[in-house]
């Protein structure tokens, strides 16, 4: 019973050169008609072990989207890079009186997040260095139970070597351990129970591969 979701929306782009540096940017805000939103009602029918009196279904709802992108990229020096990208949306959503849907922050939305790299890159050898900083997302939809979501900061480091078409390359991901839970999972069981369940910590990898 659910309409067909609708976009109508604006994007602008611009790019700039000089060389080997570029930066790009884009922004763009879209209205949707009719998206497709959950939310919680009161159980039709009970179904044995099963005490819940709420359940989640779907309707549609008008809403919005509006953000921007912006990656950059810079030689520091003859086989030393620096790049980076930023990113950020927005989404709300209008209310539905007679389904007690209100007017909220779209549910899941990702928060701003940044990425800074540096990478050395030789004939054989290759390293790079990596930051990823997500903010903090505080604007939740609290009548599902969402709940605000911190940010972080994790460092991620690998390095290889290429060698007669085979690549190896090893490093560590979230070097520092930090505690991480993700903005985009909540409604899936278990994390719409409230429980906190983190992204995995620090890795190790190893990557060994053969081009012929």
């Amino acid at each position: 019973d659910l309409a067909p979701v609708r976009h109508a929306g604006l994007d602008l782009a611009a790019t700039w050169t000089r060389g080997a540096a570029s930066v790009a940017a884009q922004a763009y805000v879209s209205r949707i008609a009719d998206y497709i939103t959950v939310y919680d009602q009161a159980r039709v029918q009970m179904v044995p072990g099963v005490m819940n009196t709420m359940a989640r279904s779907y309707a549609n709802v008008d809403a919005s989207l509006r953000g921007f992108e912006l990656s950059a990229s810079a030689p520091v020096r003859p086989g030393l890079a620096l790049s980076g990208d930023l990113s950020y949306v927005r989404g709300s959503q209008d209310g539905d009186a007679a389904r007690g849907i209100a007017a909220a922050p779209l549910a899941e939305m990702p928060a701003l997040r940044g990425r800074a790299r540096l990478r050395w890159d030789a004939a054989r050898w290759f390293a790079q260095a990596e930051q990823v900083v997500t903010g903090d997302q505080n604007r939740v939809d609290a009548s599902l139970g969402e709940a605000p979501t911190p940010g972080a900061a994790l460092t991620n480091l690998s390095a290889g070597l290429r060698w007669h078409g085979v690549s190896l390359a090893a490093g560590v991901t979230n070097l520092f351990d930090r505690y991480v839970v993700d903005a985009l999972s909540y409604q899936r069981d278990p994390f719409r129970t409230g429980v906190r369940v983190p992204e995995p910590g620090r890795q190790w990898f190893a990557n060994v591969s053969w081009r012929y």
